[in-house]
């Protein structure tokens, strides 16, 4: 976890770069968007597992389309 991380003295590349990425504010923003995104994505999931009619199923994948907000993330 980060508090591993950040705990460690290391001063290895590998360390010092996975610090930097945990410290990074950005990486909570993106979390958070992916999550938004992927829960409506598995309640439909759940949704589409029952035995609806084609048009219905498409309905809902087509909203499901329009609900997600895709952001850019910084690279």
């Amino acid at each position: 976890s980060g508090n591993i991380l950040k705990n460690l003295n290391e001063e290895t590349p590998t360390v010092v770069e996975a610090k930097k990425i945990i410290n990074d504010e950005l990486i909570y923003e993106e979390l958070s968007i992916i999550n938004h995104n992927l829960n409506p994505i598995t309640e439909v999931i759940t949704v589409l597992d029952r035995r609806l009619p084609l048009l219905v199923r498409l309905t809902i994948v087509d909203h499901l389309r329009v609900d997600i907000k895709l952001e850019p993330f910084k690279t």
